[in-house]
């Protein structure tokens, strides 16, 4: 009998742990194409779908050090977009992508290539808004796009 409750417990807990291991269920904020450019909010989920793929993106944060408009900076600042793009199939990738002074280079539009199963994608920062200002209470958002890469 102890060995039966022994089994009994055990596979309880493999039962468990296979439940608990599927696939998380997200919550889709948005809908766009593949190629159209879009904004997204922080921890917004945006699924872009074709006829034989669907990939999933959200912006994990966004920081922004870039110069106000209305002051003269030596240096112009830099943003920096953290994205997580995904599969239905749990393939995960995450990249930063940036905009304004990096390094020696003025970058107005970042892209990265990512690998999600065995397809391509280009994604692609657009534009972070707004730009910072003295006294804003809008949220930043990120415009970004995404393509499949031939």
């Amino acid at each position: 009998m102890k060995s039966f409750t022994r089994l009994l417990l055990a596979s309880a807990g493999v039962s468990f742990l296979l439940l608990s291991c599927e696939k998380e269920s997200l919550k889709i904020d948005k809908e766009n194409e593949f190629n159209i450019p879009f904004t997204a909010n922080v921890n917004e989920h945006i699924a872009l779908k074709s006829d034989d793929s669907q990939v999933l993106i959200t912006v994990k944060n966004i920081s922004d050090r870039r110069c106000a408009n209305h002051l003269d900076c030596l240096d112009a600042g830099m943003a920096a977009v953290r994205v997580q793009v995904s599969t239905s199939e749990n393939s995960k990738a995450e990249s930063f992508l940036y905009l304004g002074t990096v390094g020696e280079d003025r970058k107005t539009v970042d892209s990265v290539t990512v690998r999600l199963n065995k397809s391509w994608y280009v994604v692609s920062l657009h534009s972070v808004n707004p730009h910072p200002m003295m006294e804003t209470t809008e949220a930043q958002t990120a415009e970004l796009s995404i393509k499949p890469k031939p």
